[in-house]
């Protein structure tokens, strides 16, 4: 039913979910009340929502597959082993295992998804074409008729998130698989701030720039430009990073892959969370068996090697 209103109505819709949010997206056309059957739609989602069990003994026994599948994937195995082991066994980052998957039922999934969707928790954007008296009338009629989400005396307790401790005999593993190819992969990961500057531990790396900026000497007042601060800005770390992350992948592929020869391909990647004070990187090389020690010591030389040999202008 809900596939066949999408098609009547021309709306493309999407739901998708991460670590920290759940999307929903629709694509729609404004003629013919585009807008209002995408709205309508969305207040189905949030009021009338339908549950059914062989449906989600479907969704478990897809991720049960997927959990299956890992030790017959080089590359999947081998990222399975370093996350569970850098986030000290913490199963919210990785695929659920089969024991967690059979502690689920279908009331208690309903409950952690719909204690999402209540007005103080939610995000609403609209981008198009239309006249404001169109959007609000929308909104007015179709979310504003959403019943407001009932008190709740359970407090919630969320696990805290760490990493492992160091030294750990788990920061350094091999994994080997049969493959009818003799290859080999390696992912170096370690601990990242968050988009916003906020570092495992509560830190709040904004604090530390913002006494190194205060011993810096401003311009003069009287050079006629309007010195700004750019270290201020909410982005600044966000942005900051994701350079940071495409001088690291240049230097990699050069170092690594162009002058050592020691990789078919590297890449370094930065997961930076919202609203977790937390993120972290990933280089992924791909090797041979024989090079791909010499390859992880080339990449950990690269990221040690940014202390020393500073960023240029170039870069």
């Amino acid at each position: 039913q809900v596939e066949l209103f999408c098609v009547n109505n021309l709306i493309n819709c999407s739901l998708e979910s991460n670590e920290e949010f759940i999307f929903m997206e629709f694509r729609f056309a404004l003629r013919d009340n585009g807008m209002r059957a995408a709205f309508q739609l969305l207040h189905m989602v949030l009021e009338h929502n339908v549950w059914l069990e062989d449906a989600f003994d479907r969704a478990a026994q897809l991720y049960l597959s997927y959990y299956r599948s890992i030790p017959k994937s080089l590359e999947r195995a081998t990222a399975h082993k370093l996350m569970v082991a850098m986030l000290n066994h913490d199963e919210r980052f990785v695929e659920p295992s089969p024991h967690s998957l059979e502690k689920l039922t279908l009331q208690s999934v309903k409950e952690a998804v719909m204690n999402q969707f209540v007005g103080s928790n939610m995000e609403v954007s609209v981008v198009g074409d239309f006249t404001e008296e169109e959007v609000e009338s929308c909104v007015l009629d179709y979310l504003g008729t959403v019943s407001a989400a009932k008190s709740s005396n359970k407090e919630e307790h969320i696990e805290k998130i760490s990493f492992l401790p160091s030294p750990s005999d788990l920061h350094f593993q091999q994994v080997y698989i049969k493959d009818t190819d003799e290859r080999a992969c390696a992912y170096i990961a370690g601990p990242a701030p968050n988009r916003w500057g906020f570092a495992t531990e509560g830190k709040d790396l904004f604090n530390d720039i913002r006494s190194s900026s205060a011993d810096e000497i401003s311009a003069p007042a009287n050079s006629g430009k309007t010195h700004i601060n750019v270290r201020n800005h909410p982005l600044f770390f966000g942005i900051t990073l994701s350079l940071l992350a495409e001088i690291i992948n240049s230097r990699l592929f050069t170092t690594v892959r162009d002058s050592m020869g020691l990789t078919y391909d590297v890449s370094f990647e930065l997961n930076l969370f919202d609203k977790l004070d937390l993120g972290w990187y990933v280089i992924a090389v791909t090797s041979t068996p024989s090079k791909v020690h010499k390859a992880v010591d080339a990449c950990k030389g690269v990221l040690r090697g940014l202390h020393h040999n500073k960023i240029v202008e170039r870069e």
